[in-house]
């Protein structure tokens, strides 16, 4: 893979972590949107909630939204230094 492709994703969740860090509290449990892109009426299956299991297939144990809110977890377990 593209090296510029892993630092741009990076960069992105570290901007995700900071955004989240303005708010933690609300920020972790803030989840919403449909289960299928771009279905807003519903019509194939209802939204994301902190319990929608996320399959990593052969590379790890299925997770749920919850377990990946917060990179501190036991799940992805890491933390930034510092963000600016």
């Amino acid at each position: 893979m593209d090296p510029v492709f892993y630092m741009h994703h990076a960069n992105l969740d570290r901007l995700w972590w900071s955004w989240q860090k303005r708010n933690l509290a609300a920020r972790l449990t803030d989840i919403s949107g449909p289960i299928n892109i771009l279905d807003y009426d519903n019509a194939l299956g209802g939204n994301v909630t902190l319990a929608y299991p996320l399959s990593l297939g052969v590379n790890a144990l299925d997770v749920t939204v919850r377990d990946v809110m917060d990179i501190r977890n036991p799940t992805l377990c890491y933390d930034y230094d510092r963000l600016y």
